[in-house]
């Protein structure tokens, strides 16, 4: 069995939080948003508590009784779209990687999906939170040319 690629959230790029349940996240380069239920807000706690790949599916076989085949061609399906939207990187060999799978909340299993939302992206993009110095908001930075 070869190595599975460890992924990490792209922070801080990818911002998140878990609320009721729903994972939202926030592409701020992209000023595009994310929602997923179920199984794909616990997919991305793992991935964001630094779990091993080959632990979440051993969570995902134990919590819905899902063939192993079936547990990695899921989470390597969600990680796809993950990667494509800039929200995961690949962990750098070095990053400890030591999270350990809690069981999935949710009873039933449906695959996970990731709603893709670009319809604020302009308004996102212009907030002027993105545009400020170490100093946080309301402080922009210095345009003082040294």
């Amino acid at each position: 069995m070869t190595e599975r690629i460890r992924w990490v959230v792209n922070a801080p790029t990818a911002v998140s939080e878990i609320l009721d349940g729903e994972l939202v996240v926030m592409n701020l380069k992209k000023g595009t948003y994310y929602s997923s239920e179920g199984v794909g807000a616990y997919l991305w706690q793992c991935i964001d508590q630094r779990v091993e790949p080959a632990d979440i599916e051993a969570a995902l076989v134990a919590a819905f009784n899902l063939p192993a085949d079936r547990a990695c061609a899921d989470l390597d399906a969600f990680i796809s779209v993950l990667r494509s939207e800039g929200l995961v990187r690949p962990a750098d060999p070095q990053e400890r990687l030591d999270g350990t799978a809690s069981a999935p909340s949710s009873s039933a299993y449906a695959p996970p999906d990731l709603k893709i939302y670009s319809d604020m992206q302009d308004l996102l993009l212009l907030d002027p939170i993105h545009d400020v110095g170490e100093a946080g908001w309301p402080t922009r930075p210095s345009t003082d040319a040294a």
